[in-house]
């Protein structure tokens, strides 16, 4: 699942893209929201971008 997939949450994916850019990922993240809010697709994708080898903003 990429960011551009999940409907909303912008400032927070905006946030999750530029920790990695700036190479400030913290050691545990938490994802937490009531079921359906994204928070799931939230974790799902912000492992994919970090686990990328290849990354580009396009991804995002």
């Amino acid at each position: 699942m990429q960011f551009k997939e999940i409907i909303g949450h912008k400032d927070i994916k905006e946030h999750l893209v530029r920790t990695v850019q700036e190479n400030r990922v913290s050691h545990a993240q938490l994802f937490l929201g009531p079921e359906g809010s994204g928070s799931l697709a939230l974790a799902y994708a912000y492992a994919q971008f970090l686990n990328c080898e290849n990354r580009q903003l396009t991804d995002s």
